[in-house]
């Protein structure tokens, strides 16, 4: 499945899944104003491929951790694109305990309360 969120639409949750229970999925959140707000965590690839694309000035901003590959089998890309663009959250685990990517070009930006860490368990892989 896919979610795009644009044109200055606001879309507020308490959690979020990209690619959860064998569903490959994206989100996209794209343009000035356009805003994804959750108030826990939001698991990018919880057991499966699951991507994450912030660009052109859209924020995705997350009350708790972001997880990008979540389980053995996950696999979580994150990508911030361009000026303007943000991923703002709690803390970030890239490869939370699966395999986990964040790509940050283009002047993006990322904003972590806490630590950001990279391959949290003994079998994860993360890259950044």
């Amino acid at each position: 499945g896919a979610l795009t969120i644009a044109g200055g639409s606001d879309v507020e949750s308490l959690s979020g899944r990209i690619g959860n229970s064998g569903f490959t999925s994206t989100a996209t959140v794209t343009g000035s104003g356009s805003t994804w707000t959750t108030t826990e965590e939001l698991s990018v690839g919880y057991n499966v491929n699951g991507a994450l694309f912030i660009q052109n000035g859209g924020t995705v901003t997350a009350g708790g951790t972001v997880e990008l590959g979540s389980f053995n089998t996950g696999v979580g890309t994150a990508t911030v694109d361009g000026a303007g663009s943000s991923l703002v959250a709690a803390g970030i685990a890239v490869g939370y305990t699966g395999q986990g990517t964040l790509n940050v070009i283009n002047d993006g930006d990322v904003t972590s309360d806490a630590n950001v860490v990279l391959g949290r368990a003994s079998a994860s892989v993360g890259t950044a």
